[in-house]
């Protein structure tokens, strides 16, 4: 299910002179616009990996790695918080699953480099709009699913409560997306 969030983000590192603030900017930038496997162990926490690919442990990081989903065309990342090693940011996305969404994000320093960890909150949630991208996003990739699935899928986001909606996306949970799943007749 790395295409759930792939779309999330990732960019240089180290500092090469930069604020901390402007660091943090770079690493969304590149890793919701650049889809690389460096990304997901080097500008990526496990923690972080296993809420977008909704696996875990080395599965999270082979599903990571192996994705083919869609980058986002842009992020504007503003409201970024250093508070010593740990960062926040606000980011609107353009393009990929989190299409036309405002992002509340985590971030972690780990020697000397930044690193996404987690995806806090969807800011005045778009339910109709992420599942339109969402289904778009599941017929696209090396493991698209059929038309029929992927309209499916999305009704049933796009016709859940935004609580419940949102608590499915953000959890990282693969038992959370089954019962939509197992409705539209995708095996896990």
């Amino acid at each position: 299910m790395a295409v759930v969030v792939v779309a999330m983000m990732a960019v240089g590192c180290g500092g090469g002179g930069k604020s901390d603030e402007d660091q943090v900017s770079d690493v969304i930038e590149q890793t919701a616009t650049t889809s690389s496997k460096e990304n997901c162990t080097d500008l990526e926490t496990q923690r972080f990996v296993e809420q977008n690919t909704f696996d875990t442990g080395q599965a999270a990081v082979k599903s990571c790695i192996d994705d083919t989903g869609s980058d986002a065309d842009s992020v504007k990342t503003t409201n970024v918080k250093v508070d010593g090693d740990k960062a926040t940011a606000t980011v609107a996305v353009t393009g990929s699953t989190f299409d036309g969404q405002t992002l509340k994000v985590s971030l972690v320093k780990t020697d000397d480099q930044w690193k996404m960890d987690h995806l806090d909150d969807i800011v005045d949630f778009d339910q109709q709009q992420f599942a339109k991208a969402f289904e778009a996003a599941l017929t696209e990739g090396d493991k698209p699913l059929p038309a029929d699935q992927a309209k499916c899928i999305a009704s049933g986001f796009a016709n859940a409560s935004v609580d419940d909606a949102k608590t499915v996306i953000l959890s990282g949970q693969a038992q959370a997306l089954e019962p939509v799943f197992e409705k539209c007749g995708v095996g896990g």
